[in-house]
């Protein structure tokens, strides 16, 4: 695929590119480029030909930014003009069938002079893409990778009302989007939970009554070996404490909600969120510091014992 200044540059004339045209050769999907008929075109190569940018999940995930999975397709901004001229159809007839058209907004504007949107701007486009809560887990992450409140706040005017709504809900207090998810819908199905509770040497996700503890794996956990050890030694010192713990994947969250929440409430009604897990020494802590303690002192002693005895050979 070509620009057309580039193919004039390139020694071709107007009456070439005409011919050929005529002949089947090549085709104009819009003005200004020119492809070989029939050619693929990659989504990149699209995005350019109609001077567009990636936006919406597409650009936030290229950011870092945590979206709700799985992304299909790549999100494409152009302006109105474009997208009334061009359409998804175009891109069909070029082999793109992974990427969705979204026009410029009238109630505001930003320019498209990058191939990729900033998170302002692709969040503002993902309204109408992700659901509510899903939209303040994003917001969340945002805060995480360093955009100020402030700016995110500054968005709601330009809402149609759910990106509002969703900054309405924002709690910056989760680690992860899956972990925001989650303390959302336990709050709509009247569930309490504390997010980010340290624990001894720990901190939990959430935190349900004083001793049930709800972990959430991200997308990408356990990337090695050292996270994997790491999280089951947290587990069974945490149930060593006294501590119900349990652990939800992120398969969990997104594709078996119902059952992951009917499990919670299981274990409520058994009142695991109230008291210790029967015959654990919710004392641990306490009594491993005291054993410490007391090793040290007899280390101590040991080691006054060890330097009195050359004085008792000398005498």
């Amino acid at each position: 695929m070509r620009r057309t200044r580039d193919l004039l540059a390139d020694g071709f004339t107007e009456r070439d590119l005409a011919a050929a045209r005529e002949a089947g050769t090549v085709c104009r999907p819009t003005r200004g480029w020119y492809a070989i008929e029939g050619e693929r075109l990659s989504t990149a190569a699209a995005t350019r030909m109609i001077g567009g940018a990636l936006t919406c999940v597409s650009a936030l995930e290229q950011h870092g930014i945590w979206v709700p999975r799985p992304v299909y397709g790549e999100h494409i901004r152009v302006t109105r003009r474009v997208a009334g001229a061009f359409g998804a159809s175009g891109l069909l007839a070029h082999g793109i069938v992974d990427a969705e058209l979204h026009a410029q907004p009238r109630r505001w504007h930003a320019p498209i002079d990058a191939g990729i949107d900033p998170p302002l701007v692709a969040v503002l486009m993902s309204e109408d893409c992700i659901a509510e809560e899903d939209l303040v887990a994003v917001l969340e992450s945002m805060m995480r990778k360093g955009i100020a409140r402030a700016d995110i706040d500054a968005l709601a005017v330009h809402s149609k009302g759910r990106l509002r709504r969703a900054i309405a809900r924002l709690d910056s207090r989760s680690d992860s989007g899956n972990e925001a998810v989650v303390r959302m819908r336990l709050r709509a199905a009247r569930i309490a939970a504390r997010p980010l509770v340290r624990i001894g040497p720990w901190t939990v996700d959430l935190l349900i009554g004083e001793w049930l503890v709800v972990e959430i794996d991200g997308f990408a956990y356990h990337s090695g070996v050292e996270e994997f050890e790491r999280d089951r030694f947290k587990d069974r010192e945490l149930i060593t404490r006294g501590y119900t713990v349990l652990r939800f994947a992120t398969t969990h969250v997104e594709h078996s909600w119902v059952q992951s929440l009917e499990c919670i409430r299981q274990v409520m009604a058994a009142g695991w969120h109230r008291r210790p897990r029967p015959g654990a020494r919710p004392d641990y802590e306490e009594r491993a510091a005291a054993r410490r303690a007391a090793a040290r002192t007899d280390e101590l002693v040991d080691e006054r014992e060890v330097v009195a005895e050359p004085g008792q050979w000398q005498g």
